[in-house]
């Protein structure tokens, strides 16, 4: 077993539940299980791999061999599953999510199968939701998710500091092109 499989037994970013709150009420509305089946190449956690992240110094001597793990599966994941993730996310909004206001909170993977729907340009128009996100890499979401957002639609970045992401600032912090959009 890696280190990365033992530490995703105690906080698992890429899997979860993205739930909804709609009059006091918290459903689940999406769940998603995108856990690592294989191990990661040790070539592929050399810190040559993570330069171009921006990152302070104190960033990298504080980034793990865990952490780069982390990186390169948000990274993998966003390029093989996020469309076809936001898409049924999208799908499953329309069906579940009537007119009402309601809030839509989300973390780790969810936070960018979130992001990946709210710039689709197709989710619903006459909604009125408010997406939390939090402990997601959002400087690592990838650009060409974002197409175009409709109005109606909040996004709050909400910053828990309770994860493998806390030393990471760079990380956390929203590219322009998310705040743009």
């Amino acid at each position: 077993m890696t280190n990365i499989k033992k530490t995703l037994k105690q906080a698992n970013p890429f899997k979860g539940k993205i739930q909804f709150e709609i009059d006091g009420q918290t459903k689940t509305l999406f769940a998603y299980d995108l856990s690592p089946k294989d191990d990661v190449e040790f070539s592929n956690t050399l810190m040559c791999h993570f330069q171009n992240l921006g990152l302070s110094n104190t960033e990298k001597q504080r980034l793990s061999a865990c952490d780069r793990e982390r990186i390169y599966y948000f990274l993998k994941l966003a390029e093989e599953k996020l469309e076809d993730y936001g898409q049924s996310f999208v799908d499953r909004v329309q069906k579940r999510i009537s007119k009402k206001n309601c809030s839509i909170k989300a973390e780790g993977f969810g936070a960018y199968i979130v992001l990946a729907a709210l710039h689709s340009g197709d989710m619903p128009k006459s909604s009125n939701i408010c997406f939390e996100i939090e402990n997601s890499p959002l400087s690592l979401f990838p650009k060409k998710f974002i197409k175009k957002r409709k109005p109606g639609f909040e996004l709050r970045v909400i910053e828990s500091g309770k994860d493998w992401l806390e030393p990471y600032s760079t990380l956390t912090t929203a590219p322009s092109f998310l705040k743009a959009a």
